[in-house]
């Protein structure tokens, strides 16, 4: 099995606001959530704010939850 090898990133949080602000991806924090939310389907957004994953962490979909106003923190 190979080593999974991560670097320090800042990402956006993609979640579906028709499943309870459900945690459906991530983006890195560089693309514009603008024209991302134009392409996906109904209900399909991207957080307001962008998280750290720090060099050497995996961050997993399950760590993060998406507040009503689409405010991304790990948990």
């Amino acid at each position: 099995m190979r080593d999974l090898i991560t670097t320090e990133q800042n990402i956006k949080v993609v979640y579906d606001t028709n499943d309870n602000n459900k945690v459906v991806g991530l983006l890195d924090a560089s693309i514009n959530s603008s024209e991302h939310e134009e392409l996906s389907p109904a209900g399909i957004k991207v957080s307001t704010n962008s998280i750290n994953s720090p060099d050497g962490d995996v961050l997993y979909l399950e760590q993060i939850v998406v507040d009503s106003n689409g405010l991304a923190t790990r948990v």
